[in-house]
């Protein structure tokens, strides 16, 4: 009975502590690391959680980019910072589980860190030129295995995961496509509207114009369900291919070992933005979706990701250079 006794004290005063730590946080600046560029999603969507999240921590959060190596620099200058919930990082499905597989990097970015929550998933979009006779997927599907090797198709560059997603539909489906990245988002909706390039796979935002206007065919968006923009456009399960599913994610992340107060606290404060109109409503005119998943979840999210996109670079063989 003493035995019981002192675990159920034990218990208690770890209960407070933790109680009290989650209160005491925040008592100075937040930083986000944001492993890309200023104007590109992940920027946008850690600078609209940073501005929501500084009052409901009562400190200022500020916002540092790291561009370059495919998000390596940003995520190894954000790994060593320490685990005190005063550095966060704001991956994607990009840096934390494609990255490992095309870069020599200090840590499995999938397992080694403490995920939050995700803050919104961007879906993809699958389209053609007006020139191509194929009116919907599986036509696209049918009309490649006819011609191997003579369509191009066009993504923002080798090792995204738009490009392996182009990767993982040559693999599973045996068809033949010729990749043509690109590094300039204006250069592939030149080449792509201009009919040099026969198939784009990008996000739904940067062409949606494009298809609206009648200038690129839209063949199936990659979401779990139909784009809120483009209702009219089925998604590849819907066209026959419930297994590719390839929506883009986007989280807020701590270092490995921060305080699980801190990671409650903080998942509690992203849960509540995600559902505020204002921010529902700018992430939806964004093209993309609000959201919010616990850590359990999310961390198991970024696992299977990395087991699945691992295998689709190991069997096409990709290199960056």
């Amino acid at each position: 009975m003493k035995a019981i006794r002192f675990l159920a004290l034990v218990a208690a005063s770890l209960l407070v502590m933790s109680g009290a730590l989650a209160q005491s946080y925040a008592s100075k600046t937040v930083k986000i690391i944001v492993p890309y560029g200023t104007g590109f999603a992940p920027d946008v969507f850690a600078r609209l959680i940073a501005e929501r999240l500084s009052p409901r921590l009562g400190q200022p959060i500020i916002v540092e980019n790291f561009q370059g190596a495919g998000g390596k620099i940003g995520l190894e200058n954000f790994v060593s910072a320490p685990a005190d919930g005063y550095t966060l990082f704001l991956g994607s499905m990009d840096s934390q589980s494609i990255l490992q597989h095309l870069y020599k990097v200090s840590i499995d970015p999938a397992r080694d860190v403490a995920p939050i929550s995700v803050v919104a998933w961007l879906n993809n979009m699958i389209t053609v030129t007006e020139k191509l006779p194929v009116k919907d997927f599986a036509g696209l599907v049918a009309y490649a295995k006819a011609h191997p090797g003579e369509l191009t198709y066009a993504s923002p560059g080798v090792g995204t995961n738009l490009h392996l997603i182009g990767e993982m539909i040559k693999q599973r489906l045996g068809v033949s496509l010729v990749h043509v990245p690109y590094r300039q988002l204006g250069s592939l909706i030149t080449d792509v509207t201009g009919g040099s390039v026969d198939v784009a796979i990008t996000g739904v935002p940067p062409l949606m114009s494009h298809v609206k206007a009648g200038k690129l065919r839209a063949l199936a968006t990659t979401g779990k369900t139909r784009d809120a923009k483009l209702p009219d456009v089925p998604t590849l399960a819907e066209s026959g291919y419930p297994d590719f599913v390839f929506s883009t994610w986007f989280g807020l992340i701590a270092p490995k070992g921060t305080p699980a107060p801190i990671v409650d606290r903080l998942y509690r404060e992203v849960s509540a933005i995600v559902q505020e109109p204002a921010y529902r409503e700018r992430i939806l005119g964004m093209g993309a979706v609000p959201d919010s998943l616990a850590p359990k979840p999310f961390g198991e999210l970024m696992v299977k990701e990395a087991e699945r996109w691992g295998r689709v670079v190991r069997e096409g063989n990709i290199k960056v250079d």
